[in-house]
């Protein structure tokens, strides 16, 4: 048995959880925290769920998996970033590299539309947005999705600029059990940052929003979201997103450095086979009704 399937055990015994309850809060099968336990590798994706889970320190989980890099990083969701006037001004203020670092290449100056609209969306969102901070209390990266109007999401699809007419009124709170139609607006890596440990932390925090959001009866129909750049595009398809057609406003630079226009994904969660974002999550896939 390795070190830290030992472990893995010990902390569950002193938990007084069964295999299967510290499967679903991890999102695997029962099998395979036996498996771990009697000593079968375990996949570095999981190391953050199981670090925050069971309460490992990185000093702790260092020691276990025989790292010299300590997880630098914390996910900290946009209703815990409110400022004391209630507004998220002070993060919002730390997003400056975004238009640094995606500049945008369309014709119209205000194809987004203005700053004040897009903070009220921001906080309107506040359930549904996370930022990843580095131990220095920098922003390596953020995500945020948000309920919009069948609507709004079928002008989307089609490669409408809905960004330039989206206003806070516009947006769907999560509010009450339903099925709901979501924007996916914003997911932005800091280049600095650009490594798979942030990324393991927004793809996780996004499936642990969806996952609470499905346990209170709150539940996506689909999604879809712009992808302005070549690394996004590869991102989304490799979690089940397909392309629905080019945007007509928006553009962005590829890989060879000419101005193509950005592309619109989607991805349908009431399919018949289980979507590919929840291959790794049980609990979520058990929800969403699919085996």
């Amino acid at each position: 048995m390795s070190e830290l399937g030992k472990e893995i055990e010990r902390r569950r015994h002193v938990k007084g959880w069964s295999q299967e309850f510290l499967a679903n809060e991890l999102g695997v099968s029962t099998r395979t925290i036996s498996r771990w336990e009697k000593g079968d590798p375990i996949s570095k994706f999981y190391i953050v769920p199981i670090k925050r889970v069971l309460n490992f320190s990185d000093y702790e989980i260092m020691k276990y998996i025989g790292s010299k890099t300590p997880d630098l990083y914390d996910e900290i969701c946009f209703n815990e970033l409110f400022d004391k006037d209630g507004t998220l001004k002070t993060f919002i203020s730390k997003l400056d590299y975004v238009e640094k670092e995606n500049p945008s290449f369309g014709d119209d100056i205000n194809e987004y539309g203005d700053d004040e609209k897009w903070r009220g969306i921001f906080e309107m969102s506040s359930d549904t947005g996370c930022a990843i901070f580095s131990k220095e209390k920098e922003v390596a990266g953020y995500w945020f999705f948000a309920g919009i109007s069948e609507q709004k999401y079928e002008l989307g699809i089609r490669g409408e600029n809905i960004n330039k007419t989206l206003i806070p009124m516009d947006i769907e709170p999560f509010s009450l059990p339903g099925k709901y139609d979501v924007y996916f607006v914003d997911l932005f890596i800091k280049r600095k940052f650009d490594n798979s440990s942030v990324k393991i932390h927004i793809y996780n925090s996004i499936l642990d929003i969806i996952e609470e959001m499905a346990i209170n009866g709150i539940f996506i129909k689909r999604i879809f979201g712009n992808m302005s750049s070549e690394k996004m595009i590869k991102l989304a398809r490799n979690i089940g997103f397909l392309e629905k057609c080019d945007h007509k406003v928006h553009k962005m630079q590829n890989n060879q450095g000419i101005i193509v226009p950005t592309k619109v994904y989607e991805i349908n969660l009431e399919s018949n086979e289980k979507p590919r974002l929840f291959e790794r999550r049980e609990k979520l896939s058990y929800l969403y009704g699919y085996k």
